[in-house]
């Protein structure tokens, strides 16, 4: 069964209370107190099945100014609204205030409904029906059906029933029952030895029997013991029906009016707001910066103030950006539209709706701020972000960095990457990898540091890599044989006003994707090699020759070196040849050959096989060579583990 979710607006003693129970059969005042005075004075739900299927959940609101409140928290959720002109008295106070509600809180659909038919003559209902046209006259009202009704009598409910079904499919709101459940409560009672039950209209997703669920801003867990709407216990209840949960776990004093029950984790609390404001064009009152004013939003209330940019106060009709800094913490999301009264007398001026729920402060002289706030007005977040890590040419730019320059909190800030991410065709996140998506056409990467995020669009982090490749190939200029460089060269040559972090993860990037590799401490890029020209191949045989000759009478490299040659290339010249197993470093200043390498270590194993024992003479003796050669030979056989020290110094037994 689909579900729309009617209220009511309108002057006190316009006959509300009297019209739903002329449409339902049901009367909603249920408080002693009402039932005595006659007036409505909290809300009032009842329900009733339109002819299509649907069925049509009322909210019966206060009139009375005193209750203001009360009516204020009844119009979250509504999708449609019938606004209650008595026509023995035609248009008030209360019906202009609560026209303002329903304008800043933008309810679009409804119908003008002229009550206390049967009280009035022909004549005078004329009258008072062209005075309530030239007023809504400019107002989303104007184009409103109006019908004339007596609850008494019964004339005209057969015509509003049928615009009730005519409008009530172009009336459900753009609900997201797709997306996590989140109900503003606005009733909480308790069942003694059962637990607490929480009311109100759900805005968003689905819940049903047996979830978890979350109050916020207080944090309680709960678990649903069961649901009803409207009197039956159902299994579960979606966006735009109204919905009350018994929850276990819970006191009834714990949540109250104003709270949220949503999925566990998925919203965030915040004490400011950034907002676009409109004052009415019916007030007389000028909101100055930094007023104190009360701030109705959802079921809520609370007091805050409200801090203007570009500007020092805001008058009548007018609109502007602003920053609502909250004396209590709130629970709302992008969107969600609010109600501002002035804070003394008591008067409805304003609202408007909320850009960014999780705002930090902000300069009021910035025109940055008015330029993002107009950008997110639009829904062109992912723009706004996009300037920022685009523009930034030179570095990869944090999330602490975006969220400062954008004045977004970072749970903002990431709520626009994970729809950016969600509605990516190209969005993906390997274990140990980047994540990559797609915004506007161009390929952005979040990339994880140690500390924090970092973000980069893939055409500047392909630019980076190519400024590094450039320098691998410049370097093999003056070392034609060396492909290989430290990290810290690399930094001071490419990326020296980048911090240590920013460098080090787009440093594990390039590894991650194999744009580069890392060879004990060294880096080379695939891209880039040696090319072993003809005077390689002469070093590579001369030392090969020299070096064989020598056999175990250790030669210094740099007596190898040819005069021509310096030994910088010539050690690179080397460092290739060991690279390929073609030469062994013994240390710092001798090498063999791998075949010396291998013969050494055999001939040491054999001598083990009948020795406990080897000796630096032994060693000299067997190898035929030097004492000065030997020291080297034996501290390299140490550290292949063929040898260890046992006793004196000069003697070695098997590893």
């Amino acid at each position: 069964m689909e579900h729309i979710i009617i209220g009511t607006a309108g002057h006190i003693d316009h006959g509300k209370t009297r019209l739903i129970e002329a449409l339902t059969g049901r009367n909603t005042d249920t408080i002693k107190e009402e039932k005595q005075r006659g007036i409505t004075i909290d809300l009032g739900f009842t329900y009733f099945d339109l002819s299509c299927g649907m069925r049509a959940g009322i909210i019966d609101v206060p009139g009375h100014e005193k209750f203001l409140p009360n009516m204020l928290a009844g119009v979250c959720g509504m999708d449609m609204v019938l606004l209650v002109i008595a026509l023995d008295e035609g248009v008030k106070p209360q019906t202009l205030e609560h026209m303002e509600i329903l304008s800043q809180l933008d309810i679009r659909q409804g119908i003008i409904v002229l009550t206390k038919l049967d009280s009035v003559e022909a004549d005078w209902a004329d009258l008072i029906e062209e005075e309530v046209v030239e007023t809504m006259q400019g107002t989303l009202f104007a184009d409103w059906p109006r019908i004339r009704v007596s609850s008494i009598r019964g004339d005209g409910m057969e015509e509003l029933k049928k615009q009730i079904l005519k409008l009530a499919s172009e009336a459900k709101q753009d609900r997201r029952s797709a997306g996590t459940f989140r109900m503003p409560i606005d009733r909480v009672l308790s069942l003694e030895g059962r637990g607490t039950v929480i009311a109100g209209t759900i805005l968003e997703g689905r819940v049903q029997s047996g979830d978890e669920i979350e109050l916020y801003p207080e944090g309680q867990r709960a678990r649903i013991r069961s649901i009803q709407a409207h009197g039956e216990t159902i299994e579960s209840a979606v966006a735009g029906q109204r919905a009350a949960l018994l929850i276990a776990g819970v006191k009834r004093q714990e949540v109250t009016r104003g709270h949220i029950a949503a999925v566990p984790g998925t919203l965030t609390d915040s004490e400011r707001l950034d907002v676009k404001l409109r004052l009415s064009k019916d007030t007389i009152r000028i909101l100055k910066n930094r007023a104190r004013v009360h701030l109705h939003i959802g079921t809520n209330r609370m007091l805050c103030r409200v801090i203007l940019f570009g500007m020092d106060e805001l008058s009548a009709g007018k609109a502007a950006y602003a920053q609502l800094v909250l004396e209590e913490k709130a629970v709302v999301r992008k969107g969600d539209h609010f109600v501002i009264r002035f804070y003394s007398p008591l008067e409805t001026i304003g609202g408007g709706f909320v850009l960014d729920e999780c705002a930090k402060k902000h300069k009021r002289s910035d025109d940055n701020v008015r330029i993002r706030l107009k950008q997110l007005e639009e829904n062109n977040e992912e723009q706004i972000l996009l300037d920022l890590i685009c523009n930034s040419k030179d570095r990869l730019v944090s999330q602490e960095e975006l969220s400062e320059n954008l004045g977004m909190s970072l749970q903002s800030l990431m709520k626009i990457f994970n729809s950016a991410r969600g509605n990516s065709e190209i969005c993906n996140h390997d274990k140990g990898k980047e994540v990559f998506f797609e915004m506007k056409g161009i390929e952005i990467r979040i990339l994880k540091g140690k500390k924090t995020d970092f973000f980069a669009s893939q055409y500047h982090l392909d630019k980076w890599y190519q400024q590094i490749i450039k320098w691998f190939e410049q370097g093999l200029q003056s070392h034609p044989y060396c492909c290989k460089q430290t990290k810290q060269t690399l930094k001071r040559e490419v990326f020296q006003k980048w911090e240590n972090d920013r460098f080090e993860t787009f440093l594990n990037y390039l590894i991650q994707n194999d744009l580069l590799y890392k060879e004990n401490e060294l880096y080379m890029c695939p891209t880039v090699t040696i090319i072993k020209d003809t005077r390689f191949y002469e070093i590579q045989k001369m030392l090969n020759v020299q070096l064989t000759q020598a056999r175990f009478q250790l030669v210094d490299y740099r007596d190898l070196c040819p005069e021509e040659m310096s030994e910088d290339m010539f050690k690179d010249i080397l460092t290739v040849l060991i690279e390929e197993k073609e030469l062994v470093q013994i240390s710092k200043e001798f090498y063999i050959t791998a075949e010396l390498k291998t013969e050494l270590i055999e001939r040491v194993k054999v001598w083990f096989q009948e020795n406990a024992v080897i000796t630096y003479t032994a060693l000299r003796d067997m190898l035929e060579t030097t004492r000065r050669s030997v020291k080297p030979l034996v501290t390299y056989l140490d550290e292949q583990k063929i040898t260890m020290p046992c006793g004196k110094e000069t003697e070695r037994k098997k590893a």
